[in-house]
């Protein structure tokens, strides 16, 4: 993956990260910051890998670019819906209960849970594996 300035990725662990240089000095040339919930942008710096050396490279590290996640109209759900996701085979559902997991190529959760009608579900084209998104509080 070629790191860029300007663009987004994504880390290990889920976050949002954003690269303001890739021409820094020594061992880690690119220099950014990952926004932390609810403590807004914290400064980082990788090598041209994506690897963070300071900090727990599992959670830092950056794997692949940003996909903003799908903008759900909640008023087209029904009102306990609480999760959103597409399945890997486009179809696009809603859950209610704890977060819903992936397993094989669909989002599932044991509980109580329904199909979305296409025309009710947003228009997205990221990868269908971060497509869940929760209702907001």
């Amino acid at each position: 993956m070629k790191i860029e300035v300007g663009k987004f990725y994504k880390t290990r662990d889920g976050r949002k990260a954003r690269i303001y240089a890739v021409d820094g000095g020594s061992d880690t040339p690119v220099h950014g910051a990952i926004l932390g919930p609810g403590r807004g942008w914290n400064t980082y710096v990788w090598n041209n890998s994506g690897i963070n050396y300071y900090s727990r490279p599992d959670d830092c590290e950056l794997i692949s670019e940003w996909t903003d996640k799908p903008e759900v109209d909640w008023s087209a759900m029904p009102r306990w819906a609480e999760w959103y996701a597409i399945d890997g085979n486009g179809i696009p559902r809603w859950f209610n209960g704890r977060m819903p997991s992936i397993k094989d190529d669909i989002w599932v959760n044991y509980e109580l849970w329904g199909v979305v009608p296409f025309e009710y579900a947003p228009k997205w084209d990221g990868d269908w594996k971060d497509s869940l998104v929760r209702r907001p509080e």
